[in-house]
């Protein structure tokens, strides 16, 4: 199966991955890891 993710749902992504890089404890790391384990 392939994915297509829409350029809107990147930005949210980029946005999400910004508020877990300002909280300071490796976050944004463990949301695209959890993310794209979750897609494969």
């Amino acid at each position: 199966m392939r994915i297509k993710i829409l350029s809107s749902a990147l930005e949210d992504l980029y946005e999400a991955r910004l508020f877990y890089e300002r909280q300071g404890v490796g976050g944004e790391d463990y949301f695209f890891d959890s993310l794209f384990s979750d897609i494969d």
